[in-house]
């Protein structure tokens, strides 16, 4: 598995699952009292790659968390409980072409296998060209 998501992790199969997981990490930051209505999601947010690794970046300006996550699950953060998104979880959005975007970083090391959204196959095509993969 190159790419890798948050079920592909110990810590989350110990704690039962992602999102038994995540409230966790909340108990253990303990920097907010909310937990998240995981049947009331608000709005949408989209998942990156960095160092191989599926995560999103918490939007919320005051926090600088960064989470793994997995398709098909909401994303909340645990260090400020999503408080810029009313405490609400929020949609992971994967790209459409996830595969190809697997296929392509693959080729690189781990330390270089990073995707941002909007970044294109064609950039990528050509990063990996550039290095001679």
């Amino acid at each position: 598995m190159t790419l890798k998501f948050a079920k592909d992790t110990r810590a989350v199969r110990k704690f039962g699952g992602y999102r038994s997981f995540i409230e966790k990490v909340a108990d253990i930051y303990d920097n907010v009292d909310e937990r998240p209505d995981w049947e009331a999601p608000q709005g949408d947010i989209e998942a990156l790659v960095n160092h191989s690794n599926w995560l999103v970046r918490c939007p919320n300006p005051d926090c600088s968390e960064v989470t793994m996550v997995d398709q098909g699950e909401l994303y909340w953060c645990p260090n400020c409980g999503s408080a810029d998104n009313d405490f609400a979880p929020r949609t992971v959005i994967f790209p459409s072409h996830i595969k190809t975007i697997t296929t392509l970083l693959a080729k690189r090391p781990r330390q270089n296998r990073n995707w941002e959204p909007g970044e294109t196959l064609a950039q990528l095509k050509r990063e990996n060209k550039e290095r001679g993969l």
